[in-house]
């Protein structure tokens, strides 16, 4: 990875390097982060390649895509543009598995696939189905943190907290989605033995 003219030499103000085995799996996520800091952000990148000697087989069982954009797009229309990952010429006859790997409190699920995305056979597909694809959606979303009594220095056992739409809290209008404003996305309690 070369970085661009403008992170350059003593033009880039931060500079990562990175030592990584080409055939790891950290390696499979590292280069695309580097490259999101090298376009985003005009960090100078480099890389060093120190491969593992002696391989008796190949290490790395699985490909992998980086589908984080490294700036908003819009399409014709004005909408967010969708991003997503291709993965071209597949070994059709292995069983293959599609997942998406998220941070942790992130919930997605497949919303729209025509194929179990756990036990893909390639071969198994129609004839003639050249193209398969799968969409995610985020289903939920994990929010975790510490709440205290000022008073009692304490947990407040049992509070309620609840999630609402921003605009109902705010008491703007929310377009098509007006009847919503007020109701609850999601709520928990407060528990004493965690502090959560």
């Amino acid at each position: 990875l070369a970085p661009t003219p403008e992170a350059a030499g003593a033009a880039a103000s931060l500079r990562v390097v990175a030592v990584v085995d080409p055939l790891s799996r950290a390696a499979q996520r590292l280069g695309p982060v580097l490259l999101q800091l090298r376009e985003a952000l005009g960090v100078g990148v480099r890389v060093y390649l120190n491969p593992t000697a002696g391989l008796s087989e190949l290490p790395l069982q699985e490909f992998y895509r980086y589908a984080a954009p490294a700036a908003v797009a819009f399409d014709e229309a004005g909408r967010r543009a969708a991003q997503g990952a291709r993965f071209n010429s597949l070994a059709t006859a292995h069983t293959l598995t599609l997942h998406l790997d998220t941070p942790v409190a992130w919930l997605t699920e497949p919303s729209a696939c025509l194929a179990d995305m756990d036990n893909l056979r390639l071969h198994d597909l129609p004839e003639r189905t050249l193209t398969l694809n799968a969409e995610y959606l985020l289903a939920a979303l994990l929010i975790a943190g510490s709440c205290e009594d000022v008073g009692k220095r304490a947990p407040p056992n049992g509070l309620q907290l609840t999630l609402t739409p921003a605009a109902a809290a705010a008491g703007a209008s929310a377009g098509p989605r007006q009847g919503d404003l007020g109701r609850p996305l999601a709520d928990t309690l407060v528990m004493q033995n965690l502090g959560y």
